[in-house]
């Protein structure tokens, strides 16, 4: 990860009930610390339907919590709409717990 404007993100995910990996990379368009980021979206592999897609992450000050709001658009059809979200909500309920749970020592 290189986290500025013009600098790439590339992204392993190891599926666990198999032996795929899916790997993801990308190019930050916009980050304005601690609020926002953007950045483009495409799989290595053949994932029909996302390329050229783009990523929003809004954090919003909400008390004593940080309210997340993701946003990715520019699918090619609902297919790709429903696999990213799919994705996108095991991504966001992991994230949940491991924030929300409190952690052993």
């Amino acid at each position: 990860v290189d986290l500025r404007v013009g600098g790439g993100y590339r992204l392993a995910m190891h599926d666990p009930g198999s032996d795929d990996t899916h790997v993801v990379r990308g190019e930050y368009t916009e980050v304005v610390p601690p609020e926002r980021l953007v950045y483009t979206w495409a799989w290595e592999h053949d994932s029909p339907g996302s390329a050229g897609s783009v990523v929003t992450v809004v954090f919003r000050d909400d008390g004593p919590r940080t309210t997340v709001q993701l946003t990715h658009t520019g699918f090619a059809d609902a297919a790709a709409v429903a696999r990213h979200e799919h994705g996108w909500q095991a991504v966001m309920d992991s994230l949940e717990r491991r924030v929300l749970t409190p952690q052993r020592a």
